[in-house]
């Protein structure tokens, strides 16, 4: 057998933490992280313009390639450059990278010529916490695909409105709304709850609940109930129901029981005010 040099087996090493290796349930690993897998788009090719350009006036061809991370789906702003991440049209071969983007050079330059600037907080924390590195905000602690898709789903209830579903908004509306979450949130220090208080006041359903009230957000957060790195958020989302809502004793919202009646409805009220 050969001697395969030292940085050889790095480099190796490097390539496979820097791929989405499939994990049970439909789930990846990726540096490290367990990422669900609407996280991941596999079924596109995504980049940031400027970045592609740069690597291609410094190198040439031979030197644009694609960043990993490109393909997470809320990664949706370049934090370098501020603007926005951009799917190339479907084609076949559509996921080798190289001939792709050669062929998609000039759309590539004139999606750059026309990109907006725009916050990119989520992105560039996605970022520090893909390094390894940590900050001072409390949801360091929580793990990004619960961060990010939690910012994605309350940042479209708090934007567009609990009714909203995310396949109604475009990536651009999607990006808004989850840098909107993650804003509230590097904000606080007192965790989700503001939030579910400031998308309850916000409400403008015409049906009374907490149901119609969060809408998709309330769908996603069922969808994810028995997901034990949801725990903090879904006591908090259930906690906040218990105490604005009529909701009696023993019921079960996300899992979680409601240990006492908190708030009553004029029957419940009046029951208790003459049972008889």
């Amino acid at each position: 057998m050969k001697n395969t040099p030292a940085s050889q087996f790095l480099t190796l090493s490097a390539l496979l933490r820097d791929s989405y290796a499939p994990r049970s349930e439909g789930r990846f690993s990726f540096r490290g992280h367990l990422l669900d897998r609407p996280m991941v788009n596999r079924r596109e090719i995504r980049l940031c313009p400027h970045c592609i350009l740069e690597d291609h006036d410094r190198e040439g061809a031979l030197g644009r390639y694609g960043r990993s991370y490109w393909q997470l789906t809320q990664f949706r702003t370049c934090p370098r450059h501020g603007t926005p991440i951009t799917s190339l049209p479907a084609q076949r071969h559509a996921l080798d990278f190289a001939p792709v983007v050669e062929r998609s050079l000039e759309s590539i330059r004139q999606n750059a010529g026309a990109a907006t600037v725009r916050q990119h907080g989520f992105e560039s924390w996605l970022l520090h916490r893909l390094a390894g590195q940590r900050t001072d905000y409390w949801f360091d602690d929580l793990e990004i695909s619960v961060v990010a898709q939690f910012c994605e789903k309350v940042g479209i209830a708090l934007c567009f409105g609990g009714a909203t579903a995310p396949g109604q908004l475009e990536d651009g509306q999607l990006a808004i709304a989850t840098e909107t979450a993650f804003q509230r949130l590097a904000a606080r220090t007192t965790g989700v709850e503001p939030l579910f208080r400031e998308i309850w006041t916000k409400s403008c359903s015409t049906r009374a609940g907490y149901y119609a009230t969060f809408g998709h957000l309330w769908r996603w957060l069922d969808k994810v109930k028995a997901d034990p790195r949801y725990e903090r958020i879904l006591s908090k989302a259930a906690d906040f129901v218990f105490s604005h809502q009529p909701i009696p004793a023993g019921t079960l919202l996300l899992g979680r029981e409601c240990k006492q009646r908190r708030c009553h409805s004029v029957n419940s009220a009046a029951a208790v005010i003459s049972p008889t």
